[in-house]
């Protein structure tokens, strides 16, 4: 009896180790290979009430409920279920040193959760999902990506839990680090070719659009756009790129954007193929179908996703049905553009098939039908771009037939008329002539007027004055002004020629009137080797400290610059000192036979005392101008400087600007 007992306990456990190796089989990671598909690999658990805690689970509690996986990818359609898969990992470790990345190649998961083993027991949980932002990811990639460290003494279980709002595929393997980053950037360069196509495509229609202004291609560059974005979100860079920190658009960014898409396809098709044209009842669906995809994408935001989704999954399949055939019907009555229509709608739905069939597991995930839809996005949206432009030369071949007939009714007449014309019209050529070459002379005279004014006014203040021939002098409360000074001119205008002198002061002044012209500053004058600048007049602004301090930096980089490229020529050095002062001041024009605009006020005499004290290389700011400005720029206190009824002021240098 005890041998009976004894062979039956022998049999019972022989049986459930059986049936344990047989339902978790171990995956052996070795060097030989850089990559593992798990999906027969996978023991499957779905928990419909999507309660269940993973204390449970993980306590193994629920272990006769996981089944091996059938197919290469489970899937379980749009789910409201949460769905616990386990998987065995060892590491040959006396062949392979290499880290490993457990890779999920599906970018719209609300919720996935790895559960790794930790070496002393216990699990490390690493949370995922688009429901996350997207910078708490441990491998920042559009799809979803875990470092794992299986051991190479004993084999590692790992659980994951998945759950999501629309439709749940798990298309899971192991890559090597190697591997893993080679895909990556396979995959990110064919996605940058389809994006950058569809790109091109857009801009350059829109550029059509705006052309021809035919409707069309700005329905055409609409479906453009809803089509790249549907293409972006299912992919994950929309979340990546667009909203890394707003998950919850994110999610609401696709089925919206799929809402629009059937939209999108029935309104490029009632521009293209022209509604008087189509058949009355695909008409009418094309509009519906328009309306009600409009409405889907409101409702996104009040209904839940999987309703949405679901309803814009249907208005898709419906939009396609209904271009194709009025697309159809459109060629069978004789409008041949429609044939790239439809050849092109033919391919989409096709794309759209085999993309179906892969996650559904009926095909194999390849080259062809991961990338495949891309691909024939981009073929399709170059077949509706010929059809356009068929289109477009089939009615514009039509109106040149209609107009020859007139031109050619036409022709008689301004024959008889040219001859009665011909006459006339050489004396008046003549007179024409002469008239130009007069006006050509007093127009280039009053350019060159109105240039040698500009050179020494202001637009606006020029305009004032030839306007009214006077310029009523202007107070501004806030002007920055700049001036700047070389060290030491005299003693190099001694060692110098005069030619020398010139030409190192023309260098330079051309540069700084650069700088002006490019920061908003507007020049008033030189005095020897001295250059005055104001900013915020003759148009009052805000910004005229920022434009001043800028300029001044630009000027002592430039200075510097020289500088250094004289130095390696044993040249004389010219350094510069710059200083800066903000207040209030006078403008306005001085002068009768010799037109001068100029400034007033105590801002342009602190302007220079901050310049005479400020130090040789650096720009010099008084306090003023340092209230406005230490916001944006790295300033370092220089001293007091004594100013005319204002005692000691403090000045400062600036360093940098804050990036």
């Amino acid at each position: 009896m005890l041998f009976k007992r004894t062979l039956i306990l022998v049999f019972c456990l022989a049986s459930s180790v059986f049936a344990w190796t047989s339902n978790d089989p171990i995956i052996e990671l070795s060097e030989e290979r850089n990559s593992y598909k798990l999906g027969k690999s996978l023991l499957l658990f779905e928990d419909q009430s999507a309660s269940i805690s993973d204390s449970l689970i993980l306590r193994g509690d629920y272990d006769e409920e996981f089944n091996l996986s059938e197919i290469s990818i489970p899937n379980y359609g749009v789910t409201a279920s949460a769905i616990w898969i386990k998987f065995s990992l060892r590491n040959n470790k006396l062949n392979n040193e290499q880290p490993w990345v457990l890779f999920l190649s599906n970018a719209l998961l609300d919720s996935v959760v790895l559960y790794e083993p930790k070496p002393n027991g216990g699990w490390t949980k690493t949370f995922a999902g688009d429901r996350y932002d997207f910078d708490q990811r441990e491998i920042p990639h559009h799809h979803f990506a875990f470092n794992i460290s299986p051991s190479d003494e004993k084999s590692d279980q790992y659980f994951m839990r998945f759950k999501t709002s629309g439709s749940l595929q798990i298309p899971l393997e192991v890559l090597s680090d190697r591997q893993f980053s080679n895909s990556n950037q396979k995959s990110e360069i064919l996605y940058g070719l389809f994006t950058g196509a569809m790109l091109i495509m857009l801009f350059y229609n829109l550029v059509v659009f705006f052309s021809l202004k035919d409707i069309a291609y700005l329905a055409y560059c609409f479906f453009i756009f809803v089509n790249l974005g549907v293409q972006t979100a299912y992919s994950g860079h929309l979340f990546q790129y667009i909203f890394p920190n707003n998950p919850l658009m994110a999610n609401y960014s696709i089925p919206m954007l799929m809402a629009l898409l059937p939209g999108s396809v029935c309104l490029f098709s009632l521009s293209f193929l022209t509604p008087s044209k189509i058949n009355t009842f695909l008409r009418k669906s094309l509009y519906a179908i328009t309306y009600a995809s409009l409405i889907i994408a409101i409702m996104v935001f009040f209904l839940p996703v999987r309703l949405t989704t679901s309803l814009a999954g249907m208005t898709i399949m419906l939009s396609l049905f209904a271009a194709i055939s009025a697309g159809i019907i459109s060629w069978v009555g004789g409008n041949k553009s429609a044939k790239f229509y439809v050849i092109a709608w033919g391919l989409l739905i096709i794309s759209g098939l085999v993309t179906s069939f892969r996650n559904f597991g009926l095909m194999e995930a390849n080259f062809f039908t991961v990338h495949g839809a891309r691909f024939a996005t981009v073929l399709e949206v170059i077949l509706l771009a010929l059809s356009l432009g068929d289109k477009y030369n089939i009615f514009k071949k039509e109106k040149e037939e209609a107009q020859l007939e007139i031109i050619n009714m036409q022709k008689e007449a301004n024959i008889k008329l040219e001859n009665r014309v011909k006459e006339r019209t050489i004396e008046l050529a003549t007179a024409n002539e002469k008239l130009n070459q007069t006006l050509s002379i007093v127009e280039i005279e009053k350019k060159k007027s109105d240039d040698l004014l500009l050179n020494v006014l202001p637009e606006i203040i020029a305009k004032e004055l030839k306007e009214k021939g006077k310029v009523m002098p202007r107070q501004y409360k806030m002007s920055s002004v700049l001036f700047t000074d070389f060290k030491n001119f005299t003693k190099l205008a001694e060692e110098l020629q005069p030619h020398e002198v010139l030409a190192n002061l023309d260098e330079c002044f051309l540069a700084f009137d650069d700088f002006c012209k490019k920061h908003n500053m507007e020049k008033i004058k030189t005095i020897g080797d001295g250059y005055m600048a104001v900013g915020g007049l003759p148009v009052k602004n805000t910004t005229n400290p920022m434009d001043a301090v800028k300029t001044g930096m630009d000027m002592q980089n430039w200075v510097i610059k020289r500088n250094n490229e004289r130095k390696k020529n044993n040249e004389k050095l010219w350094e510069i000192r710059i200083g800066i002062h903000t207040g209030p001041l006078i403008a306005g024009i001085i002068g009768k036979h010799k037109f001068v605009y100029d400034i007033w006020g105590d801002t342009v005499n602190m302007a220079s005392r901050i310049e005479s004290s400020g130090m040789v290389g650096k720009v010099s700011i008084s306090q003023s101008t340092f209230e406005l400005v230490k916001n944006h720029f790295v300033c370092e206190h220089l001293g007091k400087v004594e100013a005319k009824h204002k005692g000691l002021i403090d000045s400062y240098w600036v360093k940098e600007l804050i990036e």
